[in-house]
């Protein structure tokens, strides 16, 4: 009887280690490829090979403020330090309302990231366009 504890015991702990291996491997790789040395890249041949930007048209929230959201793919072999976005906002007229900046940082090979920036106080609706200025490689 006691063997058969300390055996079940020894597969309990094994288990454990394999589940919180498998939950925490996301955030183990994300912080092995934060502390790697990076190389920014900027040229828009190279970033359109390897990063694709959508953006939606603005809504406004529960709070009359302006939310701005889209995805980033990373269709690279290599994970991405940093994407750095530039969205434009114009309005019915086709004016430039709005530039927002915005970094998205640990974009995973071949992996989509959301994002869901806030734009500010509503002004009414916009039409989004999107680009990539620059991205960072991770070595």
């Amino acid at each position: 009887m006691r063997t058969f504890i300390i055996v079940l015991v020894i597969a309990v702990v094994a288990a454990a280690g394999i589940a919180g291996y498998i939950f925490f491997r996301p955030a183990i790789d994300d912080l092995r490829s934060s502390s790697q040395p990076g190389v920014v890249i900027d040229d828009p041949a190279e970033i359109s090979a390897r990063v694709i930007a959508f953006v939606q048209p603005p809504y406004r929230d529960d709070y009359g403020n302006m939310r701005v959201a889209g995805y980033v793919d990373n269709v690279g072999d290599r994970a991405l330090k940093t994407v750095n976005i530039s969205i434009e906002l114009r309005n019915s007229e086709s004016d430039l309302e709005e530039t927002i900046e915005h970094d998205l940082n640990n974009v995973p090979a071949g992996e989509r990231t959301w994002f869901d920036i806030e734009g500010g106080t509503w002004g009414g609706p916009r039409t989004p366009s999107i680009s990539v200025p620059s991205v960072e490689v991770v070595q």
